[in-house]
């Protein structure tokens, strides 16, 4: 439920062309780890999210799914949409997880000579997960049995 394909429904492109070449737009980034850790069961979660008050009303600050893959494996998104603040999503599980975290300015702006998406990859603790400001994180747990 979290990979909204509305983008490309609305035609507005992951990948642009220009003169100077092709280019992956802002949305490219997490469409593409979507598509490479998000294949599996969904995992109903029960979480309790920050609310944010927006001209267009009250919107939740984090959108969160998870689905566990063949091999056991719990693959968790997390879109914190807050752009001021980091928010902490309390996993409660044990060992540590491997976190991708995508991060952009609110008005990045991607090019043929610069990427606008910084992606950094970490081995964190897997009970509390920090979501920097505007960001879209993956985290993957594997465990020992299913």
């Amino acid at each position: 439920e979290i990979a909204n394909l509305a983008q490309m429904v609305n035609v507005i492109a992951p990948i642009l062309t220009d003169e100077g070449g092709a280019y992956y737009q802002t949305i490219a980034y997490p469409l593409l780890l979507y598509r490479e850790e998000m294949l599996g069961d969904r995992v109903e979660l029960k979480y309790e999210s920050p609310v944010l008050d927006t001209p267009a009303g009250d919107v939740l600050a984090l959108n969160v799914c998870a689905l566990r893959q063949a091999d056991g494996t719990l693959h968790i998104a997390a879109v914190n949409r807050d752009f001021a603040n980091a928010h902490t999503l309390r996993l409660g599980l044990r060992g540590t997880a491997r976190v991708t975290m995508l991060t952009a300015p609110v008005d990045a702006v991607c090019t043929p000579q610069a990427s606008c998406v910084q992606q950094s990859d970490h081995v964190m603790a897997a009970d509390d997960v920090v979501l920097p400001p505007g960001s879209v994180s993956f985290m993957e747990r594997r465990f020992n049995s299913l």
